[in-house]
């Protein structure tokens, strides 16, 4: 949930809160990616916990997709639109290259998709880079 609320000198600020179903195992703020850099053709996104997955939805169009982890080809293809892969990062590290900006890429933690956090690329094609711990 978000929650605008006024700030110093009438600014606003963003409240996130986490919603936590009973029975369902909470996703801490400190799992939340980080984008470390970002520009018109790349970005490295750090994810602060040792097992993730990154999940590339097509929106609209068609959209080229190749996935890799370490030195293993995790999938390369066309996704068709409004359909997702997903995708085990192995020893903390992944390489997405998308080709299409009409793509959503998510991040999942525990098998739980990170609240109000998705990527969507500033151009075609992209490279995103996943780090993490190890």
């Amino acid at each position: 949930m978000v929650r605008k609320t006024a700030g110093l000198a009438g600014l606003t600020f963003a409240v996130l809160a986490l919603v936590v179903l009973p029975g369902s195992p909470a996703i801490a703020a400190t799992a939340l990616p980080v984008i470390t850099h970002s520009d018109t053709t790349s970005a490295t996104i750090h994810v602060p916990v040792a097992g993730y997955q990154v999940q590339v939805t097509a929106t609209t169009t068609p959209c080229w997709v190749q996935a890799k982890s370490g030195s293993q080809f995790l999938f390369q293809g066309v996704l068709q639109p409004h359909r997702t892969r997903t995708f085990s990062a192995n020893h903390g590290k992944m390489n997405v290259q998308l080709g299409s900006v009409h793509s959503r890429v998510s991040v999942l933690v525990h098998g739980k998709t990170v609240p109000h956090w998705a990527y969507t690329p500033k151009s075609s094609p992209y490279a995103l880079t996943f780090t993490s711990v190890k």
